[in-house]
């Protein structure tokens, strides 16, 4: 008759051995083991030996999420579009390191970076951002002189963003200085009327009067 092993107090992988369960004719013998989760577990002998069973089963859940989150990396996608949020990841990049990308002139053309790790890791930019708090919502950085970077950037209305450009223009009426954007909203004009009039040399409430073309649709 074989000589039992003793294995109690041994630990393999996540699972350290109890106590010995004797086996049947139909069953091998096992040890009962607790995992480092926490779970209690019987595992055959020969599977705690050969490293053929290291946990509970968590450690099977964990890497799956794992490879869940490296798939997100390149896809992340919902109903198998790109999600919005790997969508600001790819235009953010585009934007500063590609000379061929049409928005490159006001960003990478400017000095304007991608901090190392968002550039090399869609995680580790959604992990600092999260996710995108709901429809409406941009990328936007807190100085636009500055870099994509967790200590300067957030998500932000459109409307903000807009407003947050470097292009837009600071106008001053009766004291009160706005952007150019924002005075157009609040009088119902485009939103570039004030800044193209405000360019031209107008100043005060001449920038927020109404053209004739849109006088004449009101009568």
């Amino acid at each position: 008759m074989p000589v039992r092993l003793d294995l109690a107090g041994q630990v393999f992988q996540r699972l350290t051995a109890l106590s010995y369960v004797k086996g049947s004719k139909r069953q091998h013998a096992a040890w009962l083991c607790v995992c480092k989760c926490g779970n209690k577990r019987i595992v055959p002998t020969g599977a705690l030996r050969s490293g053929n069973s290291k946990s509970c089963g968590c450690l099977s859940i964990e890497l799956s999420a794992q490879r869940g989150r490296e798939n997100a990396t390149h896809g992340h996608r919902r109903n198998g579009k790109p999600t919005s949020e790997y969508a600001s990841w790819i235009s953010m990049r585009d934007r500063c390191s590609n000379p061929n990308s049409q928005a490159w002139n006001n960003y990478g053309g400017r000095g304007i970076k991608v901090c190392k790790e968002w550039a090399e890791s869609f995680m580790a930019f959604y992990n600092d951002m999260g996710p995108r708090p709901r429809k409406g919502y941009d990328l936007s950085r807190i100085d636009n002189n500055g870099n994509y970077e967790p200590s300067n950037c957030r998500w932000d209305t459109r409307a903000a963003n807009i407003r947050n450009t470097r292009v837009n223009v600071m106008v001053e009426i009766n004291g009160v200085t706005k952007c150019a954007s924002q005075w157009a909203a609040e009088h119902n004009l485009e939103r570039h009327a004030v800044s193209r009039r405000y360019g031209k040399g107008e100043r005060g409430e001449k920038l927020l009067r109404r053209s004739r073309k849109w006088r004449m649709k009101t009568r």
